[in-house]
């Protein structure tokens, strides 16, 4: 099994963008290698070629809404969400789908050799004061 945690707050993964000529491009692309960098030195020497089973929790930062005012600012208001589900507004957040596929395709060729040999996938998208991206990678028999 190998265990990653990648700092910082999630990104979904961008959709890809058309030229006026028609050329498509994955703005996502430099965001990936960002993410790769973090967890580079905790790659395997040769990537995994079985069946793959993945653990992806996404914890993302709080709206600063979701805090009271003045001397108790730390504490979250009574009504403060415990998962991140709104659209839309400066605080929008991505769809779980898109955070996972950012997540894998970064870590293709590198920790696995194809995102195809991903068999089972359990995810969480939460919200945490500790922003950050929590990967479990296991062989599957």
């Amino acid at each position: 099994m190998i265990e990653l945690i990648v700092y910082g707050s999630p990104i979904p993964q961008p959709r890809h963008k058309m030229t006026r000529s028609g050329h498509t491009w994955d703005p996502g692309k430099a965001i990936k290698r960002v993410f790769l960098e973090k967890i580079r030195n905790l790659a395997p020497k040769s990537p995994y070629s079985g069946a793959i089973s993945m653990s992806i929790e996404f914890y993302v930062p709080r709206s600063k809404g979701h805090y009271r005012t003045g001397q108790y600012s730390h504490l979250l208001k009574d009504t403060a969400p415990k998962y991140p589900i709104v659209r839309g507004g400066k605080n929008h957040l991505g769809d779980l789908d898109n955070y996972l596929k950012l997540a894998m395709d970064a870590l293709d060729k590198v920790f696995y050799k194809d995102d195809v040999q991903v068999c089972v996938v359990h995810t969480l998208k939460e919200y945490s004061s500790n922003p950050r991206t929590v990967v479990q990678i296991r062989g599957v028999e």
